[in-house]
């Protein structure tokens, strides 16, 4: 008889792992996700609990983060480990667990502490419960029992994951996940019954002997889950968690986080007073810096935008891949904030990521394969790579990395300066940056525009004059073109676009009302676009903001942020939002539109209204520290993707724009308690 699994929640409040492992867990200190050998495939896990068999309390087993318990959790100081407490007050119990992955190897280390809250002593088993989908598959899994290794071992292929603890078991059972042998079932009653082996969709559980715990008293016991190549590799790393045993494990784990952090450019000047505003702020930045290197591949270099979360895409596209145009933003924030290796990694990754004919795709895979899509070419994904290359450069002034990534940037630039329509002088339409139109999109013209700029800077310096002096011509023709096509006198703003991609009946309603529209013929089928996009969307702010192709204080440039600014942010929750009339999850207001605003603000010196959007950010943030993609512009709480690395690389982008500005430090107003 089968047994329907639970659905993986799409919110998740935590994660933890070593950039090649990486774990997402909810606020009940319950794993859902575990990709490995990358960040962003494969996802193994299918379910994992933790469970604890009082025989005198009750018959049956307690799945810690069930009915009756009650967690708090929180990340320890400066780490990527996260602490979740746990209580039910029926049992007695408390169970505490540090979760984690060992830096240097590829081991999920769980780390229990059970303590008995009644008033007289208490006999306790542990049970540990795991279900993996290998490859992310259901079929050709086998898990078996190793007497020797005391372990459950689970294989597919080059998927090799061993499951066991810091003691002897007391008992296993292997079983199928889908039907009535499960060894979660199995494990209901505290009791296994010993099967060694299954293959399919597969299961098991070990349990072992606690004993009797008197009260007020607490016993520890440590979970590992090991992943290598082959089971002799898996159960090595096993086998050396056991020997550095719990403190120690933890002790250097902390320590590897704390040394990675201590290497940044710091926030502030001096320590801030605990508590106090400053104090949250540099949190922030401190916990947007671990997050993003969970984030970034340790393997490979490239970025994912957010750990994958709806692989069957019921709600979104998803989100488990590495966007050229996320990136841009990302690899540049830890470039400032000092982390120039993890950048530089980042763009070699882009060179074997990047198209034969110079183009980036909309979203790649950590390996550089094109990840699935549903917009090929986006092209200010190409403009941002570019413009980002050279910014690393101009953080670090390292000519060999500017002369190795020359072939790609110089393809890249390439590919941008043919694909112009004759037309407008705007790059042809493309996939907009929210990925939902087809059109020359003033903001993708800003990108293409600035990565020429960067390619031609590149080019000069390393003493290729004809391609900088043919792309700085391309980069003015497009600037012109967005002067003469983009800014729209009437609205007193810029357009967000031109050449939108319609149906035909779209095509015909607006030609029926005053509204220019066109047709092309192009291949089989004709193609139907409207002249003009004049939707408000925050997006316009990167023609400063960071492409800097018109000043912040180009009366152009005010006037569209005014009406960013008066249409777009959200009256009763605050925060802005992407465009008018945005459909997706409602509209809500977005960490990255608010603080693109708030970073305008800094451009024209407005620091009243750069503090506040920035503080609204601020107090956006989860319980565990971590930015949202979007907030419910109902409730004001968390609304989708936790956490985006975008959301964080912007508030690093703010963090350092505040600070160049001297608007930071632990006695401004931004930092005032």
């Amino acid at each position: 008889m089968a047994q329907k699994q639970p659905e993986k929640p799409f919110l998740i409040d935590g994660i933890i792992g070593n950039s090649r492992m990486l774990a997402t867990l909810t606020k009940d200190g319950v794993i859902h996700h575990l990709f490995w050998p990358n960040i962003d495939y494969a996802q193994n896990m299918g379910r994992t609990l933790a469970g604890i068999h009082a025989p005198g309390i009750t018959g049956e087993t307690q799945w810690v983060g069930g009915a009756g318990w009650e967690a708090r959790q929180e990340y320890l100081s400066d780490t990527n480990i996260i602490r979740t407490v746990a209580r039910h007050e029926g049992l007695g119990l408390e169970v505490g667990v540090d979760d984690y992955v060992l830096p240097e190897k590829d081991v999920l280390v769980r780390s229990f502490s059970i303590a008995n809250r009644r008033p007289a002593p208490i006999q306790l088993r542990f049970l540990y419960y795991l279900a993996l989908d290998l490859e992310e598959s259901e079929l050709y899994n086998t898990v078996y029992f190793e007497s020797r290794t005391q372990a459950a071992v689970f294989y597919r292929r080059g998927f090799n994951f061993c499951l066991g603890g810091d003691r002897p078991v007391s008992g296993y059972q292997c079983g199928h996940e889908q039907w009535g042998n499960s060894a979660l079932i199995d494990a209901a009653d505290g009791h296994l019954q010993g099967a060694e082996i299954q293959n399919g969709d597969v299961d098991a559980s070990l349990s072992w002997e606690l004993g009797e715990i008197q009260a007020g008293q607490a016993v520890n016991i440590t979970i590992f889950i090991g992943a290598g190549d082959d089971v002799e590799g898996a159960s090595g790393l096993l086998e050396d968690a056991r020997r550095m045993g719990r403190e120690k494990l933890l002790e250097s784990t902390a320590g590897f986080w704390r040394e990675w952090l201590s290497r940044r450019e710091p926030a502030f000047a001096g320590r801030p007073a605990p508590g106090s505003e400053a104090d949250r702020i540099d949190a922030l930045y401190r916990r947007s810096l671990l997050a993003l290197k969970l984030l970034a591949d340790e393997t490979y270099g490239g970025i994912i935008a957010a750990p994958e979360f709806d692989p069957r895409r019921e709600e979104c596209g998803g989100y488990g891949y590495c966007w050229g145009r996320d990136a841009a933003y990302i690899a540049t924030a830890l470039d400032v904030a000092g982390y120039h290796e993890l950048t530089a990694r980042f763009y070699r990754w882009a060179l074997k990521a990047q198209s034969r004919d110079g183009v980036w795709l909309q979203r790649h895979y950590m390996d550089g394969r094109p990840a699935p899509s549903w917009g090929l070419v986006q092209s200010d994904e190409t403009g941002g790579i570019l413009w980002g290359m050279w910014q690393h450069f101009l953080l670090t002034r390292d000519e060999g990395f500017l002369a190795e990534v020359w072939p790609g940037l110089r393809m890249g630039a390439e590919y941008l300066a043919r694909n112009l329509d004759p037309e407008t002088g705007l790059p042809r339409p493309s996939v907009d940056l929210w990925e939902e139109r087809f059109s020359e999109a003033t903001y993708s013209s800003g990108a293409v525009a600035a990565g020429l700029l960067a390619a031609a800077q590149a080019a000069r310096k390393l003493g290729f004059a004809e391609e900088a002096a043919r792309w700085r011509e391309v980069a003015e023709t497009i600037r012109r073109g967005i002067e003469t096509f983009l800014w729209s006198q009437g609205e007193g703003r810029f357009l967000r676009g031109i050449k939108r991609k319609v149906s035909v009946d779209e095509y015909h309603w607006a030609q029926g009302n005053g509204v220019k529209a066109v047709r092309e013929d192009q291949g089989l089928y004709p193609a139907y676009f409207r002249w003009d996009d004049p939707v408000v969307d925050t997006s316009l702010l990167g023609l400063s903001f960071p492409f800097n192709l018109f000043p912040a204080t180009d009366e152009r440039m005010r006037r569209t942020a005014a009406e960013v600014a008066g249409r777009l942010e959200v009256p009763h929750t605050g925060g802005v939002m992407r465009y008018e009339w945005d459909p997706y999850r409602g509209g809500n207001p977005w960490i990255i539109c608010t603080l693109w605003l708030a970073l305008y603000r800094v451009q024209t010196g407005e620091r009243g209204e750069a503090e506040r959007l920035f503080r609204w950010a601020l107090s956006h943030q989860t319980e565990l520290g971590l930015l949202p993609e979007q907030v419910d512009r109902q409730t004001g709480g968390t609304a989708w993707v936790v956490p985006l690395a975008w959301s964080h690389a912007m508030f690093i982008h703010a963090v350092m724009a505040f600070r160049q500005r001297g608007w930071l430090s632990e006695r401004s107003r931004t930092g005032a308690g």
